[in-house]
């Protein structure tokens, strides 16, 4: 379950009173309000997540919700840095490029196959 470094709260889009800027969400060019405070920016530190990973995963989140910006704009960003990611991976790990999409079918979780 999440819950805010900086406040212990336990809704993912609080406005935390920990929040970097003092300025209100609408005003405030640092953290406009389609980010939601600095949640994003949490998850991706207390994940330990690198660069890329951050980038997919901030796109992912905001969404639709940046006013005038469709939402597929932000799907096209994370999937752009997705694409990197997994090319980067498979220069590292040349055994990916072999991988058929069937070997990722199932996913093991705690509770058994998903």
């Amino acid at each position: 379950m999440y819950s805010c470094s900086l406040c212990g709260s336990t809704n993912p889009l609080h406005a935390c009173k920990g929040r970097i800027s003092s300025a209100t969400p609408a005003t405030d060019p640092v953290n406009p309000a389609h980010y939601h405070g600095d949640y994003v920016m949490r998850i991706i530190e207390d994940f330990g997540l690198d660069f890329l990973d951050g980038q997919v995963v901030k796109y992912m989140l905001r969404s639709g919700h940046k006013p005038g910006e469709p939402a597929g704009r932000d799907y096209e960003k994370a999937l752009w840095y997705l694409q990197r990611k997994i090319e980067n991976l498979k220069k590292s790990q040349p055994a990916l490029d072999s991988a058929s999409p069937e070997q990722f079918s199932t996913v093991q979780t705690k509770e058994g196959t998903a």
